[in-house]
């Protein structure tokens, strides 16, 4: 028995049922299909798409459209490691379980007010799990990813690597942390408490100070920001978002080409 294939013109689907088809593809196949055509462009930009990865699209092609994009690829292709994307968020979930059971949370969420709930606190910041598993990792601007060395930062400088070490290999693991607000916070009557909470360590800057992306935090509004530490448990905010995060890194890294092309 012969069996004959029809090729399907994806053009001439419905324009709902395209946009639908669109809406479930990850990232990296949505920078693909954006790239067939420019009716494709224009419909991935109306398709359905999960509000952290409509948000990791439009950074993606912010970063290609910066000027110091392209100067910086060097400090970062040459030196990429593959790791298991689902496996790496696997652990840090499982690790994040066992610190969950333990009393101290018991205490620290009864104790807080404003809190969100055990099940909501089980599960990462979407968009920093959307990133670890669907970022491009030729398009990564800072040497904080789990696919380069842990170590490198802390003997070289520059825009992509500034001083101090990468903590988010995948060997690395969510810790408990003791959380405490800055002043101005406290004085503005904002609903912070001084307890433990979940972060997974994201950069050490050096001289005890690191940055961390909080997991389960004192007060709902922290969760998914990323926060720097300094000795005596002080936290200072770097930013809400893991999205903002990495758009601080690009205002960085344009800063760094534009001080350094002054005179091009």
């Amino acid at each position: 028995m012969t069996i004959t294939y029809r090729l399907i013109n994806l053009n001439r689907l419905p324009i709902d049922l395209f946009l639908e088809i669109l809406s479930f593809l990850p990232l990296p196949d949505l920078i693909r299909a954006r790239c067939v055509c420019q009716h494709w462009r224009r419909l991935a930009l109306k398709a359905s798409l999960t509000p952290s990865r409509r948000r990791l699209l439009q950074l993606y092609y912010d970063i290609l459209a910066s000027p110091a994009f392209i100067p910086t690829r060097s400090a970062v292709i040459d030196y990429l490691r593959p790791f298991d994307r689902a496996d790496y968020v696997q652990n840090v979930y499982a690790a994040m379980t066992l610190l969950l059971k333990q009393p101290r949370f018991e205490s620290c969420h009864a104790a807080s007010t404003g809190t969100v709930s055990s099940v909501e606190l089980c599960y990462l910041p979407l968009d920093f799990e959307t990133w670890v598993m669907e970022w491009p990792a030729r398009a990564v601007i800072s040497w904080a990813w789990p696919g380069l060395d842990t170590m490198f930062g802390a003997h070289n400088g520059g825009p992509i690597c500034p001083y101090g070490a990468n903590r988010l290999s995948p060997h690395r693991k969510p810790t408990w942390l003791p959380f405490q607000p800055e002043e101005d916070e406290e004085a503005h009557g904002q609903s912070f408490h001084r307890c433990n909470t979940i972060a997974l360590e994201v950069w050490d800057e050096g001289s005890g100070k690191s940055q961390y992306l909080m997991l389960t935090p004192c007060a709902k509004r922290l969760w998914g920001g990323v926060y720097s530490t300094q000795p005596g448990g002080v936290r200072e905010p770097v930013a809400e978002t893991w999205i903002g995060y990495q758009r601080d890194t690009l205002k960085r890294l344009e800063r760094w080409f534009q001080e350094n092309n002054r005179d091009a």
